[in-house]
């Protein structure tokens, strides 16, 4: 039986890389730009993200995005990692058996029949970042809704917080719709935060400017929970379901290959490596993507076994390599096309058949170097080439690997860094 489990704090990105399949080790990149941010829509309570749910089928469920707004977005992340881009290129690996057609781009849409699964009723509890709710503020609470935890619960004990006397400001350079949708001054979400934030002044300043001032652990707290409310019941340009993985050379090997590229690219930090399973396509409503969250653990929980055995894996192939663009370098993929990552994602993709607006990776891989600063130009390609080799041992590049949990990002404003970064909305251990 799956287990979930608490997910990061609110202040830690899960930024989703991007899937780029190939036949050969090397394939031109065409970036992804994610969809506009939507500028005019409604602020969403937490009792709006709860349904009704019988024991029907899952994938019946069909999720329709809203049209795509027309705002500008940014795209910048959060982490050290790039942000997130989808290439195009020819079939994968010719080792796979199943690799898809020299046309075909890492994500394709769900055109295959809905699999049909039947639920058994049970509670999928998650994480959000925030410890479980102790808040009224449920709606039609059927026992079975609280997937995403209730971000006001992040009040609880916040009449014990003091400190001195502080105040900061965030201000971007642009007018931002998101900020202006969940804290304009005549929101909902805003009116209720000042009700709750007691002895702190909080408030939106010219649509671009975040401005708190109070007790330093209270202000502190504050931002965390807006941040929080941005990523439960905020607009995103982009949501991705992926599986993180584990294993215990997984540092030691980024360190060695660190080693060999030196400049010419940059390693991704160990715990963001991962296999992305698809991702959203056009403007989804934060009560969709909670939706689909909620469905992916149900599904997950239901099930007797794990979505995947213990058995480890190596990830041994060069699934592509876009050493002349300024996006990524270098993705990896088992080149057992039975391995345990490959079923689970297929698994997955059955389970979120369907859905319109959702596309799939045609590619199962797992990219471990972004561009460098450095261009990769002649004797530079060698010396790439070659470091690519020797990272590609007897163990794969990443030595033995099991699969570690299912994530469900979105891509939100980051308060304090002023930039969009990944956040993750809903996880559960595998």
């Amino acid at each position: 039986m799956s287990t979930p489990t608490s997910a990061a704090s609110a202040g830690v990105s899960t930024e989703p890389m991007p899937s780029v399949p190939t036949a050969t080790s090397v394939s031109a990149g065409v970036s992804y730009e994610p969809v506009p941010l939507a500028t005019a829509t409604s602020s969403v309570s937490l009792a709006a993200l709860k349904r009704k749910r019988s024991s029907s089928s899952l994938a019946g469920d069909s999720i329709e995005p809203v049209p795509t707004a027309t705002a500008d977005s940014s795209s910048s992340s959060f982490s050290s990692s790039s942000a997130p881009v989808s290439s195009s290129s020819s079939s994968s690996s010719s080792s796979s058996s199943t690799s898809s057609s020299a046309s075909a781009s890492s994500y394709s849409s769900t055109t295959h029949p809905p699999k049909r699964v039947r639920l058994n009723e049970g509670t999928a509890t998650t994480s959000a970042s925030v410890s479980p709710s102790t808040s009224s503020d449920h709606g039609d609470d059927d026992g079975d809704d609280d997937d995403i935890q209730d971000p006001w619960a992040m009040f609880d004990g916040w009449n014990t917080l003091g400190g001195p006397k502080c105040n900061k400001e965030f201000k971007w350079k642009t007018v931002q719709p998101d900020l202006v949708e969940l804290f304009g001054a005549d929101s909902s979400t805003m009116k209720q935060l000042k009700g709750r934030a007691t002895g702190v002044n909080v408030g939106l300043v010219d649509d671009k400017a975040i401005m708190v001032d109070g007790p330093s652990e209270k202000v502190d707290k504050l931002l965390e929970i807006m941040q929080q409310l941005l990523v439960v019941l905020g607009p995103a340009p982009t949501n991705y379901i992926t599986i993180t993985i584990q294993g215990i050379d997984i540092n030691a090997k980024m360190t060695a290959l660190k080693q060999c590229v030196g400049k010419l690219a940059r390693p991704v930090a160990p715990e963001k490596l991962h296999f992305s399973v698809g991702k959203t396509s056009g403007a989804w409503s934060a009560e969709q993507v909670c939706q689909l969250a909620h469905d992916l653990g149900k599904y997950l929980n239901q099930r007797t076994t794990a979505l995947s055995s213990n058995t480890s894996f190596l990830c041994d192939e060069v699934a592509f390599t876009n050493i002349n663009s300024n996006i990524q370098a270098l993705g990896v993929v088992p080149s057992d096309s039975n391995s345990p990552a490959h079923q689970a994602i297929g698994e997955l993709q059955d389970v979120l058949g369907g859905r319109s607006g959702l596309t799939m990776v045609t590619t199962p891989h797992v990219t471990i170097l972004n561009k460098g600063k450095t261009k990769i130009v002649g004797s530079d390609l060698k010396d790439f080439t070659t470091a690519i080799a020797t990272a590609n041992g007897q163990d794969g590049f990443l030595g033995p690997l099991t699969l570690e949990k299912v994530v469900v990002s979105r891509s939100t404003n980051n308060i304090k860094s002023k930039n969009r970064g990944y956040f993750t909305l809903w996880e559960m251990k595998l």
